[in-house]
């Protein structure tokens, strides 16, 4: 979850690091020169977007006020899933987290960084302090410590 509210009184949790964006789109229906887009590029572009108030969307708004921007999504949606499907039939791009496991090739989807593009508040894995915790649980966030942030203590 987002780190920016959790209380360390009630939750164990670790930081995964900075969350980098950029921009998802179809390769048959859009076709970008080079590995880089301007902000004020994607602005002009049909976006998708998450819904409005979730917490990944104002990171990416504050991105494009910072730079004078308002763009008017054509689609929001809280589901990634309708985002996906959007973006697959060529009506719309979208701004979405890199180093998700989306960069590997999915069939006609791609990725075009963004400059200076992140999302403001860090991720992290959270396990709550309190009983009732399982056993089960207890070891993948102990595994999941090791393997995700080697150097953080909670």
């Amino acid at each position: 979850c987002y780190l920016d509210h959790v209380s360390p009184n009630y939750l164990e949790f670790f930081e995964l690091g900075e969350t980098r964006v950029g921009l998802l789109y179809d390769t048959r229906h859009f076709h970008f020169e080079g590995t880089q887009m301007s902000w004020e590029e994607a602005a002009q572009l049909p976006l998708g977007m998450i819904s409005n108030g979730m917490h990944y969307r104002k990171s990416i708004d504050l991105s494009f006020r910072s730079r004078g921007l308002d763009p008017q999504p054509i689609l929001e949606s809280d589901s990634t899933y309708q985002l996906f499907q959007a973006i697959h039939e060529g009506f719309c791009c979208a701004i979405m987290p890199l180093d998700s496991g989306l960069e590997n090739p999915i069939e006609n989807l791609a990725f075009i960084h963004l400059p200076d593009a992140s999302v403001l508040a860090p991720l992290g894995m959270v396990m709550r302090k309190t009983e009732p915790r399982s056993v089960i649980a207890e070891k993948c966030f102990a595994e999941a410590r090791q393997l995700f942030a080697p150097n953080t203590q909670a």
